[in-house]
């Protein structure tokens, strides 16, 4: 009796969630075993735990207390080299280095959201050579050597998450169509000038034009 109460229950489990045999618990991890995917989120870690598996491919660190401002933090995370995706946001990262992801080759999915980004280092992206998602959520750089342009990853600039444009600097004031008026003045008056005369000599070339043919 005790056996086939078993057998229904492993039954049900694999029925409902298809996972009975694969989760477990490691540390203050939730583990799927098959995924090697970790999900420590929420934990009020304050660093990247040392029971973490080095095979991890999926590791969710997201809503902790961690300050990734401290060199160990990559350090640890820089081990992880089978990672396909990695979920740090709501944690505290105001600087995004280029010697901080170094060796996640493999990564596809990195979530940065509500980790108080400020400024992103030139080439910080450039190791990550597989990634394909970048999630900055209500991020706003102040500051960044970084063209958006340049990278080849699934974040948008424009409406929604993504870097957008730092202010400009104070003392500068912008026209209503976006450009920067004292750096531009100059060049547009010289433009101006020059079609003005472009279009006057055209002027004088249609009206004798017209004479002739008169």
């Amino acid at each position: 009796m005790g056996s086939a109460t078993h057998t229904v229950c492993v039954f049900l489990c694999f029925l409902v969630s298809g996972s009975c045999y694969t989760l477990q618990t490691v540390g203050s991890c939730t583990v799927n075993r098959e995924m090697a995917a970790f999900d420590c989120s929420g934990k009020r870690l304050t660093s990247v735990p040392k029971h973490i598996w080095m095979n991890v491919t999926e590791l969710d660190l997201s809503e902790n207390l961690l300050d990734l401002t401290h060199s160990d933090s990559f350090k640890r995370l820089n081990l992880f080299s089978h990672l396909v995706s990695l979920n740090l946001s709501g944690n505290y990262l105001p600087l995004l280095l280029k010697d901080h992801l170094y060796s996640l080759s493999s990564l596809k999915v990195l979530d940065l959201s509500r980790c108080k980004l400020a400024a992103v280092e030139a080439n910080a992206l450039t190791s990550l050579s597989s990634l394909q998602m970048l999630f900055l959520g209500d991020i706003y750089i102040i500051f960044s050597e970084c063209d958006p342009a340049n990278f080849e990853v699934g974040f948008s600039t424009q409406g929604g998450p993504g870097i957008r444009a730092a202010p400009p600097p104070s003392g500068i004031e912008e026209d209503d169509d976006g450009f920067i008026e004292d750096n531009y003045i100059q060049a547009g008056e010289s433009e101006r000038a020059t079609r003005a005369a472009v279009l006057t000599d055209d002027d004088e070339e249609e009206e004798e034009i017209e004479c002739s043919i008169g």
